[in-house]
């Protein structure tokens, strides 16, 4: 340091000969290490959110789970990205410029304000007070102390943007440069002027929602909430989108001396930035009904477009301005030669040049995908979409960002890189494992993972959630799903029983309530009401056979037998000859010519010499055969259609959506009686009419191979005077054997229910055959002691 530049407050950097004022280098030092801690709270808590996400650990409650993912969006999102972008400013605007800092003591007190606020949101978000996640979409409202952190920070850092431009005005002043702004300042100017636009709309959504957090006004429209908030949410992304391209000109030109191809184009580039990029938020809204689908439209495609546009130029000018770089510096051998001599081994450098590539890539083509309109409606609420902002913001800019430092530890910190051996292979570990973290997730996504779900095999909710076998690790919650769900119910039927008891008893009740066997057969021992469950898997498959055979429906005539969901045709002939057609149906199989999505039981026939009732999706989650987490060729093999649950949910709802408009309109009503048994045994009970159905009655010698007491399904004559079940006498041993796997399963959940043992739910899952084929015992009993526990009061007390 000179006498000067001491007399000044500042020093001339020996390698650089930038001056470099006190009070900037302390700015810029305080900005950066903040960041570099929210960098480290915020990627605590990703590994905490993937150990929860995985589900051999599933490390943290639910709870917990989405407070940890909203102090993972702040820290990674907001705080760790802004902090060093304000770092990125005082330097741009001091250090590039030779320049002293404007009101650096206004520096100090808007850094002051940025920190309060940081530690505000911090403690709110790990007290539990402001589980609202990152967008914090009202109604969900969080302590009042949350908001105002975050006002606070915002206030603090358009505070120092001011300051930043203030400072420009003091270089241009001074002349401490010449010529136009330097580019890299230029892009540090284009990053304020987007942050300027970023802020302001944090603050004009931010104080109506700390307002309504305290009670002075009665709600915040949550349209316009979602509107104004994403100016913030996915502009504030654009701010590093525009300080990162910044980076990439200045660390080019200093690891390899690279140079701007064209610095018209490179400016023109940032411009468009400036004007579009915050427009592309509106791929947010998509599905919002608020908006029109012109603007939609045009948001999703030409504004977004330009601003891919100014990030290809980019993506193409920094290696080409590397390339001649090299080139002019005499690495001229071949077209490869210079990438070849390239510095690999300046951490600088590679972490530029990987930054370049996956941002480029794997960010910009995710990027580009999921803006269109179509595909973004389809996949934003999945795992695609954080895994293109893990490749933009986390792959590219934290990599940019931590190739800058390593060249701001010696010119600010004035400190030589610790562990030099380790820092030169630390991008290429950061970037392959970022890159195996956004396209697992991109892929995930692709299959429909959610991204906001703590669980995505779903197994607390009342139907378990199938996706492809490469990313559903847990298949085996089926089984205990069932005895769950049993154990739950069951105390609810006995309840209706009850009443019964008192008000009718000698109704009858209809039970279409699953799991079905376990139901029944428990409310069989709790009271004397009679109970018939119902389903309408034979009838269903008798009109499948009918099709695969090509015959009417009402030509066919059946016989079944075996418990609800794993009964069998014991007969199947033409009524109009008396011919046997399993004979038929045995060709079908053996000459390839059964439907995709039921090869399932036509294997079954070939395997146990009879059909099975129920459709080959659920059939095939009672044994263990079909379905299995490391097998995923058999999926492929059988076309087992793991989604057909989900299908059948949506046509159900579109069906009742139907039917609710064709009830509210005045056109006529035509009403048509379904294939359902409930409504021809009320009939027959009433009118007399004799009609034989299949129902789900207590094995009182109907079985014989089956126990006693137990839920079998079988032919029941119905007419005045009630319900007759038919003996159905022994069933063939193998079909006895194969049912009576899920018979021993139904017995202990029963017992479970009717007694409070927890023993028998824990031995009822280890006897599941889909269970055991997937877990351990230790993991059985884990798994059954966490579904307990998680269902709490709606399961009577187990001892």
């Amino acid at each position: 340091m000179n006498a000067s530049a001491a007399l000044s407050g500042s020093r001339i950097c020996p390698a650089t000969g930038r001056t470099i004022h006190q009070k900037a280098e302390s700015l810029i030092k305080v900005n950066a290490v903040v960041a570099v801690v929210a960098l480290l709270v915020g990627a605590i808590a990703a590994l905490l959110l993937v150990l929860t996400r995985w589900q051999a650990v599933h490390l943290l409650p639910a709870e917990w789970y989405y407070r940890i993912l909203g102090v993972h969006g702040m820290n990674m999102l907001i705080f760790f990205i802004i902090y060093f972008e304000m770092a990125v400013l005082w330097f741009a605007s001091t250090v590039l410029l030779n320049s002293r800092p404007a009101a650096p003591r206004l520096g100090w007190a808007s850094f002051g304000l940025m920190l309060a606020g940081t530690l505000l949101v911090e403690w709110m978000q790990w007290s539990g007070k402001a589980d609202v996640l990152f967008t914090s979409y009202p109604p969900l409202r969080a302590h009042p102390i949350f908001y105002l952190g975050i006002i606070l920070f915002a206030v603090g850092a358009l505070t120092v943007v001011g300051l930043f431009f203030a400072t420009l005005v003091v270089a241009k002043r001074e002349r401490t440069y010449e010529g136009s702004l330097p580019l890299v300042v230029y892009g540090a100017v284009t990053a304020a002027i987007i942050a300027v636009i970023t802020l302001l709309h944090g603050a004009i959504i931010y104080i109506p929602t700390f307002l309504w957090s305290v009670g002075l006004i009665p709600s915040v429209d949550p349209e316009f909430y979602r509107l104004v908030w994403w100016g913030l949410g996915h502009s504030s992304q654009q701010i590093n989108v525009a300080a990162m391209v910044a980076v990439w000109y200045m660390l080019g030109g200093l690891t390899v001396g690279a140079v701007v191809l064209n610095e018209k184009v490179s400016r023109s580039a940032f411009v468009l930035y400036v004007l579009f990029i915050s427009m592309a938020s509106a791929h947010h809204l998509l599905v919002d009904p608020g908006f029109s689908p012109a603007w939609k439209i045009v948001n999703t495609s030409y504004f977004m477009y330009m601003a891919v546009l100014a990030s290809m130029i980019h993506g193409f000018t920094v290696p080409a301005g590397m390339e001649l770089g090299m080139r002019l510096r005499g690495f001229t051998d071949g077209m490869f030669g210079w990438l070849r001599r390239a510095p690999w081994g300046d951490p600088g450098f590679s972490a530029t040049v990987l930054s370049v590539i996956v941002f480029g890539f794997v960010g910009g083509i995710t990027g580009v995908t999921i803006g269109t309109e179509q595909i973004n409606i389809i996949v934003h609420n999945t795992l695609r979409v954080p895994g293109h902002f893990h490749a933009t913001v986390v792959s590219g800019t934290a990599m940019a960002f931590m190739g800058a430092t390593y060249y701001l530890l010696p010119l600010i910190f004035r400190r030589k890189v610790a562990f030099w051996s380790a820092a030169r292979v630390q991008p290429y570990l950061f970037a392959l494992g970022m890159l195996l973290l956004s396209m697992g997730m991109t892929f995930a996504g692709s299959f429909g993972v959610p991204r906001r779900h703590w669980d995505i095999s779903f197994s607390q909710s009342p139907f378990d959630v199938q996706f492809n076998p490469a990313v559903d690790l847990v298949l085996a919650v089926m089984g205990i799903g069932g005895i769950m769900r049993a154990l739950r119910t069951i105390p609810v039927l006995a309840g209706i029983a009850r009443d019964m008891e008192e008000l009718c008893p000698g109704a009858l009740m209809l039970n279409y309530t699953n799991p079905m066997a376990m139901n029944c057969w428990a409310l069989s021992r709790l009271s004397p009401v009679r109970v018939v469950g119902l389903c309408h898997s034979v009838q269903g498959t008798a009109r499948q056979l009918a099709d695969d055979l090509g015959l009417p429906l009402d030509d066919i005539e059946h016989r079944c037998a075996g418990i609800n969901h794993m009964a069998f045709y014991l007969e199947l002939r033409r009524r109009s000859t008396g011919e046997d057609l399993y004979p038929a149906l045995r060709r079908l199989a053996d000459e390839g010519r059964v439907p995709d999505w039921n090869r399932v039981r036509y294997e079954m026939l070939r395997r146990l010499g009879h059909f099975v009732t129920e459709s080959s999706e659920h059939f095939s989650e009672y044994c263990p055969h079909f379905i299995r987490r490391d097998r995923p060729d058999l999926i492929e093999r059988f076309h087992i259609p793991l989604d057909e649950y989900l299908r059948r949910c949506e046509a159900i709802t579109a069906e009742w959506e139907r039917m609710r408009d064709e009830f509210e309109s005045d056109a006529p009503l035509t009403v048509e009686r379904s294939m359902e048994y409930g409504s021809l045994i009320i009939h027959s009970l009433v009118t007399g009419e004799r009609r034989t159905v299949h129902g789900n009655v207590p094995n009182r010698s109907l079985i014989s191979n089956l126990p006693g007491g137990c839920c079998v399904e079988v032919p029941c004559v119905v007419d005045g005077g009630g319900l007759w079940p038919e003996a159905a006498g022994a069933l063939p041993p193998q079909l006895a054997a194969i049912i009576m796997t899920n018979v021993n399963v139904q017995s202990l959940a029963v017992e479970a229910a009717v007694t409070g043992r927890r023993d028998h739910v824990h031995q009822a899952a280890m006897l599941d055959p889909h269970t055991a084929a997937e877990l351990t015992l230790d993991q059985i009993e884990a798994m059954v002691e966490e579904l307990l526990t998680a269902h709490g009061a709606m399961i009577p007390p187990l001892t």
